[in-house]
């Protein structure tokens, strides 16, 4: 019921920017807001760790750490070294790994102007996967919520690519304005 609640006063947050009105921030009840001023490279001991330094590496541009977050979902890894291959020998040297590739065009996805999370909700279907529901506050102050999955590799948390994701990528390097060629 509380995550009903979050997510109609976010649409109602919406609704009133739509039209003009103020609008303060809309966080979950307990939640913890991170604002991006203070987002470091926490680790991975926690899916919300891992969110905090995928968005910090993303910020910061270090794709190595970024590569270092993520794991493919099994498809999604045939996928991106099938995307790897397939680049010109310098790119294929210049980025090396499709964990490298995909953390690039990630890190080159992600909006900049975000100004906060919080965790709305966590979920763990099972021992070594989660689901997190962060609301993410851009600059505007505008507020949407993102779900993402987590496997748990060892003592690490990484976020989930999934195929789809490394399908749109793929499309985006074969358009002649992306910056991977």
């Amino acid at each position: 019921m509380r995550a009903s609640v979050n997510a109609l006063e976010l649409q109602r947050s919406a609704l009133k920017r739509a039209l003009g009105q103020r609008v303060d921030a809309v966080w979950p009840e307990g939640a913890v807001v991170r604002r991006a001023k203070d987002w470091s490279f926490r680790g991975q001991a926690s899916p919300p760790d891992a969110v905090e330094s995928l968005l910090w590496s993303a910020r910061a541009g270090d794709v190595d750490r970024l590569g270092g977050l993520i794991r493919f979902e099994p498809s999604a890894k045939k996928k991106a070294e099938a995307l790897l291959a397939g680049l010109p020998e310098a790119a294929r040297a210049q980025y090396g790994s499709p964990e490298t590739i995909v953390a690039t065009m990630i890190a080159a996805q992600i909006p900049t102007d975000y100004s906060a999370i919080a965790t709305v909700r966590e979920t763990e279907p099972d021992s070594d996967s989660a689901l997190l529901t962060l609301r993410v506050e851009e600059g505007s102050g505008a507020q949407r919520d993102l779900e993402l999955k987590f496997q748990r590799e060892q003592d690490s948390w990484r976020l989930d690519v999934p195929e789809g994701v490394v399908n749109r990528l793929a499309v985006q390097l074969e358009s002649p304005a992306s910056p991977v060629h």
